[in-house]
């Protein structure tokens, strides 16, 4: 009875804070903000996963509107970098939209969820793509090419000109039930092989 109580408390703790974390740029030392808005400018980063699917993107934001009001925003995950922006590839799956407070204070993070797993291809150079549905935004990116799967890109510019800087990001899944419980008969496993 004992080991059952210590692994659904294993796969309860896997469920709560399981995630795995496939790529992300979370660099301390920022360099700035860019502006954007509804429609006019869209960020993104481009990033080679190794793993075969995503459930979620997160991003350094904030709003910028001048009545304080929240901005509306999804992010699109895009099957390649193609265009003159880097932006103009095919949209593979758009998030859930998220509110993005307008903050005096500064960025945050902000996560983006999938209404099912995006299935990618290890290896291959994808796009996750930010855009306002409503209000304006900022986006957090670094003062130089510090992920080596990809790179910072804006609609109004040359993904040659912004190849030198990347957005602050994470990209990742959350395992299945399934899997969690076959992890926690493994941790009870190996408990009981101990004694």
């Amino acid at each position: 009875m004992k080991k059952l109580v210590i692994v659904a408390m294993l796969c309860i703790c896997c469920q709560v804070f399981g995630v795995i974390i496939d790529q992300s740029n979370l660099v301390a030392s920022p360099l700035g903000t860019n502006a954007g808005g509804s429609g006019w400018a869209w960020y993104g980063q481009s990033f080679t996963p190794t793993l075969t699917g995503l459930d979620f993107v997160e991003f350094k934001l904030v709003g910028l509107n001048d009545d304080s009001s929240s901005t509306t925003m999804v992010v699109d995950i895009l099957d390649s970098v193609s265009g003159t922006n880097g932006m103009e590839g095919t949209v593979l799956a758009t998030s859930e939209s998220v509110s993005v407070v307008t903050a005096l204070d500064g960025y945050a993070i902000y996560t983006f969820n999938f209404a099912s797993t995006v299935s990618l291809t290890s290896g291959h150079t994808y796009v996750a793509r930010v855009r306002s549905l409503s209000g304006n935004f900022g986006i957090m990116i670094t003062a130089s090419d510090v992920y080596a799967g990809g790179q910072y890109l804006l609609s109004s510019e040359s993904y040659v000109y912004t190849n030198f800087y990347d957005a602050i990001f994470t990209e990742g899944m959350i395992p299945e039930p399934a899997t969690i419980a076959l992890l926690g008969f493994g941790v009870l496993s190996l408990i009981k092989r101990k004694r």
